[in-house]
């Protein structure tokens, strides 16, 4: 696999050594210094390789120390949604942490962790070289875990190899709900027929399909029950003022 070179990520962003020059504030002749090895890269001013990077679509760290081309064969994607888009396809790593020296989640693909370029989503459509970096010697700044939910999968649009675990709670008794029906004086207005409902649509197929059943309560009620349902293990959600979703089947 061949490096990334100063000049080749210029041509990549379609720009001239002149264009180049004039975006970070400098000549044509200092950027093709750069690129021919006369200017010590290692011995630019810091702001001025930060604007490199940035007019580069890259890591100021990867200017100095340039990592390998990425082979986009080497990656895995999950169709998570059926849209008929490569929209569909999400990143499937080995896992996501959290990096408080760099200030941002790193991803372990293979046994290798990698630093997110840009803040955009994974995008099938996309080189993988320019989505991701690979970082050396990560693992002393890593948190492992911390942080991280399934919302952080769905931002960057990424799958752990197991697919996203999307927990779904119990059903309620028969004897459990008429416990509800008496505490709460339900009646017949007061509970909804069954219904299809879902958790986690978010992560596609990977969401769960369960039914439920809807009831009202006064709305200062409805948390407190939600939360109580829920330390029973049982699936509830309060989705709106006084109404609370809870699982039957």
């Amino acid at each position: 696999m061949e490096t990334k070179t100063i000049k080749k990520l210029r041509k990549e962003q379609g720009l001239t050594q002149e264009q180049l020059g004039n975006a970070i504030g400098k000549s044509k002749s200092y950027i093709a210094d750069l690129e021919s090895g006369k200017r010590n890269i290692k011995a630019i001013a810091a702001e001025t390789l930060v604007k490199l990077a940035a007019e580069l679509g890259t890591l100021a760290e990867y200017i100095i120390d340039p990592p390998e081309q990425l082979d986009d064969t080497d990656f895995e994607w999950d169709k998570v949604y059926d849209d008929g888009n490569d929209g569909d396809y999400w990143l499937v790593v080995d896992a996501v942490s959290y990096s408080n020296k760099l200030n941002q989640y790193l991803f372990c693909i293979d046994g290798l962790w990698y630093k997110k370029i840009g803040r955009n989503a994974f995008a099938k459509c996309e080189p993988i070289d320019k989505q991701l970096a690979l970082l050396k010697n990560v693992l002393e700044n890593l948190q492992p875990n911390k942080g991280v939910l399934h919302c952080d999968y769905y931002t960057y649009k990424c799958v752990p190899k197991d697919g996203i675990p999307v927990n779904l709670g119990r059903e309620i008794t028969k004897s459990e709900f008429n416990e509800l029906i008496k505490r709460y004086n339900l009646t017949d207005d007061d509970i909804s027929n069954e219904f299809v409902d879902k958790k986690g649509a978010i992560y596609g197929k990977y969401m769960k399909i369960y039914t439920s059943i809807q009831i009202r309560v006064d709305p200062m009620e409805a948390i407190p029950l939600e939360t109580s349902l829920r330390k029973k293990g049982i699936e509830a959600a309060n989705i709106a003022s006084g109404r609370v979703n809870i699982r039957v089947k």
